[in-house]
């Protein structure tokens, strides 16, 4: 029975242990760099919280840091609602900086399909009315033949009555 329970009971451990080192441990790290880097912030140093606004430190205290949003506005952030510190203000963070060019990419993208369609939609409108213009040529065609053909069927009639009329006159 041990070598079931210890047969059964490896791979739980061995998924324990992975998911330790590739989850919890790297979080871990994290943190403390994070620890670390709001602890050494220091006046002038630029900021950017949880809430998106790019600061600037003005004075660290135990709980609270206080921040210049502007020329005239002044703040206090909680240190917990820190999200990095930026060396220049411009400097965009990194998963800031890829999800906009993912979105720039998919706006690229849309265009060119938007392009795609419009061609095709222009090239189906020019089949269109290719085909409209063949087809009212095809009704005029149609409209003369019907108009010609009733010019003989009358002609034809006129001749008809006309090789008539003489054989009744010859008759009487």
């Amino acid at each position: 029975m041990d070598t079931k329970f210890l047969t059964s009971i490896i791979p739980l451990i061995i998924i324990i242990l992975i998911f330790y080192f590739l989850i919890i441990r790297p979080q871990r790290n994290n943190q403390k760099k994070h620890k670390e880097m709001i602890n050494n912030l220091k006046k002038g140093d630029k900021i950017v919280t949880n809430g998106g606004f790019i600061c600037e430190v003005l004075k660290a205290e135990e709980n609270f840091i206080t921040v210049k949003l502007n020329e005239d506005t002044k703040v206090k952030v909680a240190r917990e609602y820190i999200a990095q510190k930026i060396d220049d203000i411009n400097e965009l963070p990194s998963a800031q900086t890829s999800t906009k060019d993912k979105a720039k990419e998919r706006d690229e993208k849309k265009l060119e399909k938007k392009e795609e369609k419009r061609e095709h939609h222009k090239l189906g409108a020019k089949e269109h009315q290719e085909e409209e213009a063949k087809a009212m040529e095809e009704k005029i065609a149609a409209k003369e033949e019907k108009k010609e053909s009733k010019e003989q069927a009358k002609e034809h009639k006129l001749e008809a009555a006309n090789t008539v009329e003489p054989k009744d006159e010859e008759r009487k």
